[in-house]
């Protein structure tokens, strides 16, 4: 699912780069090896704290940050300043929607099983 995630966020108008994180601040998915960030605790502990939202949308002089929790990993996208932020939010949304369950011909099976 995170090349999934990862390459329909990528391929978005304005967006400049994406990572996925997990609770540790490591890499959960990193393709081309570019991530070389050490988020470390202070990463921890901004997610962990009562005030961090599921969605972050922050928006600068010179470029845009979004983050967004998907389970139990996070989404970080950078983006123009003036990109449109509603295509990204759909696709997260579509993922996030996705069931993680068996196929129905992997049920029956397991009835067997």
């Amino acid at each position: 699912m995170m090349k999934k995630v990862f390459d329909a966020v990528i391929g978005l108008d304005g967006v400049s780069g994406a990572m996925i994180l997990d609770e540790e601040g490591r890499s959960a998915y990193d393709p081309l090896r570019l991530n070389k960030m050490e988020t470390g605790r202070e990463w921890m502990q901004l997610i962990h704290s009562d005030a961090f939202p599921k969605e972050l949308d922050l928006v600068f002089k010179k470029g845009r940050l979004y983050i967004r929790e998907l389970g139990a990993l996070y989404l970080l996208v950078f983006m123009a300043p003036d990109s449109p932020v509603a295509s990204l939010k759909l696709t997260c949304d579509l993922f996030e929607q996705e069931p993680d369950k068996p196929s129905p011909r992997k049920r029956f099976f397991n009835l067997f099983s």
